[in-house]
């Protein structure tokens, strides 16, 4: 019998392998698509105070694209 607690481990591990799959995209459109900028940023983990993955910096062209 699957509990609350094993679906909460494997969301969790799920959650982990993305984040550890490289820098993460912008959706717009549709697709994953890199900043118009090409700039990133470092997200941390407010728990751990850790680096958790880089994230595309979206800017004011990247608003436009996507609206």
């Amino acid at each position: 019998m699957t509990t609350v607690t094993d679906a909460a481990q494997a969301a969790r591990a799920k959650a982990l392998a993305w984040i550890g799959q490289g820098t993460k995209r912008l959706l717009i459109g549709g697709r994953w698509v890199d900043a118009a900028s090409g700039k990133t940023f470092e997200t941390i983990n407010p728990a751990t105070e850790r680096p958790l993955c880089r994230v595309a910096e979206a800017d004011s062209a990247d608003v436009d694209a996507a609206v």
